[in-house]
């Protein structure tokens, strides 16, 4: 089915664009003479208007049609990924041009490009029944994995192509933005302007998987953030080699959430619940090796601590996140999901900046509370995952 591929299209899209810009952090800092922090701080500023972009335009895919709003926000990754580009391809440029070039990029992404994982996950909602309704999330996250595969693998391989491998990332996903414009628009027919009905309050999003969401956007984001310059002093690597090591520590760490989210799927289906608490302590386990990252040993089993946690935590609660059968705001909900996970990963790539700035890059004590915080709501807080209601059933 067309609108199902391009859902999984846009989603692979946005994520493999996500890894690739990651694992370039050093390599771009180095070529723009930016610091570090400011690079990190720069592209929080970006993440932090996904809490304005995700709900606005989830909203007006309900209205619009979900093809049409992934279109828009296809060409907005277009343009953040050419703003890429010209800071790889120009040489000799100044360090308030780049800053300039790059803010205005960010800006564009914040704004724009936060439409495509909240609106096609909603659209994998639409095709899904409600029984079906787990593992279409679950293949939502399996396709969001598969992008960050991609995207870091393409850095690790072409690590010294930096320039081709942005334009060739770049015409992808132009190519991505002609097929959504001329495909048909799906999803709810537009409501009367009449019709401005509120959602019913029944359905709002249950606390315990916006407090989840929150605190594990966070820790992916100050993890994401803070590797490739934890790397670099770990092992005393120039830009482009911790560009390197760092990619390929995210392609393994990708294939390995790609691996342990087949598996939930087909083999082991762990409930809920269940696979957050096992999750978040994984992800504790792996924030406790970094307190001594000094060696390749101690980098891989904490990569594989991370992995576990990483692909366990988001399809559980996105699981959790299910809407009534009758919603007819599933944008909406969705779009509220992603505007906290966003204000969470503005959160993380500002506690990345601030360990750079002020904690000689200390992140390991920032990861550790942060996964235990996530461990410890999942066990404890038995009535959070029920749907607020500010309305008595009559």
């Amino acid at each position: 089915m067309l609108e199902r591929r391009l859902a999984a299209a846009n989603a692979v899209a946005f994520s493999a664009a996500q890894g690739l810009a990651i694992t370039l952090y050093p390599l771009l800092a180095e070529r723009t003479g930016l610091s570090l922090a400011t690079l990190v701080a720069c592209f929080g500023v970006g993440s932090f208007l996904f809490l304005f972009g995700a709900p606005a335009w989830s909203a007006k895919s309900d209205e619009w049609g979900r093809v049409r709003v992934l279109a828009f926000g296809s060409l907005a990754l277009a343009v953040s990924l050419f703003s890429l580009w010209l800071l790889v391809v120009v040489p000799s440029i100044s360090s308030g041009v780049a800053f300039a070039i790059l803010s205005a990029g960010r800006v564009v992404y914040g704004l724009g490009a936060s439409a495509l994982v909240p609106v096609s996950q909603a659209l994998r909602e639409d095709l899904s029944a409600p029984a079906e309704r787990a593992r279409a999330m679950l293949d939502h996250s399996l396709g969001l994995g598969f992008g960050r595969v991609a995207g870091v693998a393409a850095v690790v391989l072409f690590a010294e192509e930096a320039t081709r491998l942005v334009a060739c990332a770049l015409v992808l996903v132009a190519a991505l933005v002609a097929v959504n414009f001329s495909a048909r628009a799906s999803g709810p027919a537009p409501r009367p302007a009449s019709g401005r009905s509120r959602a019913p309050k029944a359905d709002t999003l249950p606390v315990g998987i916006l407090v989840v969401a929150f605190l594990f956007a966070i820790f992916a984001e100050a993890l994401n953030s803070s590797l490739g310059g934890t790397l670099q002093a770990a092992f005393a690597l120039d830009g482009v080699g911790a560009s390197a090591l760092g990619g390929r520590v995210l392609l393994a760490a990708s294939v390995g959430v790609f691996v342990v989210q087949a598996l939930a799927r087909g083999l082991w289906r762990p409930a809920p619940r269940r696979a957050l608490v096992v999750g978040a302590l994984s992800l504790a386990a792996g924030a406790s090796l970094f307190f001594s990252l000094g060696s390749f040993a101690a980098l891989s089993l904490a990569t594989a601590f991370f992995v576990v946690g990483l692909g366990l935590v988001p399809p559980a609660y996105l699981a959790l996140s299910r809407p009534s059968a009758d919603s007819t705001s599933v944008g909406r909900r969705a779009g509220r999901l992603a505007s906290v996970q966003t204000l969470g990963y503005a959160v993380g790539a500002l506690v990345s900046a601030f360990a750079f700035r002020f904690g000689g890059g200390a992140i390991a004590p920032w990861l550790l509370g942060l996964a235990l915080g996530i461990a410890a709501w999942a066990a404890l807080r038995q009535g959070a995952w029920l749907p607020l209601r500010t309305e008595k059933s009559a």
